[in-house]
């Protein structure tokens, strides 16, 4: 699934003036990031609005047919360190990655990466938890947004691996919510929603999807 320009607008206008805020306290040009690009929707409202001062960095598996983003890294987002990103540099991510179990996603069926993945996360292979969990390896408290099924944050038991590990996590909060209807994702219907980390003074919850889809915003 790509994110439709309306979804990667309404989610930029959110976050927009604390981003910008930010900009200043980096000595270099700061990055704008997304671990799962595809086409690059959700860079481009930050390029058309920020321009030349920020550099918009994509990494994803495939290198899609019409991508758009100042520098591409063709990788699995999980074979990514500091010395092939310079996370100091990263202001704010964008994250929509697949929605699916790592052991069932063809993409990701690579011994070497399934190995890793499996002894880092005994309890879970859920690919939103497991892309968001590599960004918080590298940077302690990131301004991010993770466009996800519900279930990485509802439908859990008290037990459960991954609601124990946000919950105990006090640097890390959930500061806005956007909710997408059933047919956000074109030919897709799928409970999801956006989850904004740790950018403040926004609001805590909106309805996503409220422009119509059939404009493209960036055409």
């Amino acid at each position: 699934m790509f994110a439709p320009d309306f979804v990667a607008q309404e989610i930029f206008d959110i976050v927009k003036d604390e981003v910008e805020k930010s900009i200043d306290k980096f000595s270099g040009k700061p990055i704008i990031l997304d671990p799962c690009v595809g086409q690059g929707a959700l860079l481009k409202p930050f390029k058309k609005y920020f321009g030349d001062a920020i550099e918009t960095v994509g990494i994803d598996i495939v290198d899609y047919e019409g991508r758009e983003c100042d520098t591409f890294i063709q990788s699995d987002w999980l074979s990514i360190t500091k010395q092939k990103l310079d996370f100091d540099r990263v202001l704010f991510t964008c994250l929509f990655p697949p929605f699916s179990d790592m052991k069932t996603n063809p993409d990701y069926m690579k011994q070497d990466i399934l190995g890793r993945v499996n002894f880092k996360n005994k309890h879970n292979s859920f690919l939103p938890d497991i892309f968001f969990s590599h960004l918080l390896e590298y940077i302690e408290k990131p301004m991010a947004y993770i466009i996800t099924p519900m279930g990485f944050r509802l439908n859990q038991r008290t037990v459960s691996h991954r609601r124990n590990k946000y919950m105990k996590d006090d640097m890390n909060t959930i500061t806005g919510i956007v909710s997408y209807p059933i047919d956000v994702f074109p030919e897709t219907l799928y409970h999801s929603e956006a989850l904004i980390w740790n950018v403040p003074s926004i609001p805590a919850h909106t309805w996503g999807a409220k422009t119509d889809r059939t404009i493209s915003i960036f055409s």
